[in-house]
């Protein structure tokens, strides 16, 4: 099953594939890096973002990695995971994600960054920006669409 993993230490976008002899359970635990995982989101596509449900309650500092989906996600803690979904069966499915168009709307970030956007959504809710590593806000208007990939 092909998934996507958003690595935020490397801030990389890449494939993997986990093959059917390993739980998708497990394989997110080792992808993510963590013993716990929860939804994060959904994207237009219908695929589920997976994340470290206890990212939060590690240890950070001003250096810990975090990512964003713009117009998708609030940034995270952590790596991410795309995975598709069966909606009609509950089934955990390759994802139908172009990853060259994800790659476009992932944001790395860190501390510092994730503060400046945390006081920005308080001051201006629901106007769509990008935070770069730095700290600098970039207005994006209506995020793009994500289109799904041609098997």
């Amino acid at each position: 099953m092909k998934v996507i993993l958003i690595d935020a230490a490397a801030r990389t976008v890449t494939e993997h594939e986990i093959p059917d002899s390993e739980r998708t359970l497990d394989a997110l635990y080792r992808l993510i890096g963590c013993e716990l995982v929860e939804v994060a989101g959904e994207l237009p596509n219908g695929d589920t973002i997976w994340c470290d449900e206890c990212a939060l309650l590690k240890e950070r500092t001003s250096l810990t990695p975090w990512c964003a989906i713009n117009g998708v996600t609030q940034p995270v803690c952590g790596n991410l995971v795309i995975t598709g979904t069966d909606h009609e069966e509950g089934d955990t499915i390759a994802h139908t994600s172009d990853i060259a168009q994800l790659r476009k709307r992932v944001t790395f970030l860190n501390e510092h960054a994730v503060a400046v956007w945390a006081r920005f959504q308080r001051e201006h809710p629901f106007q769509p920006f990008m935070i770069d590593h730095e700290g600098t806000r970039t207005d994006i208007g209506e995020p793009p669409e994500l289109h799904t990939h041609k098997a």
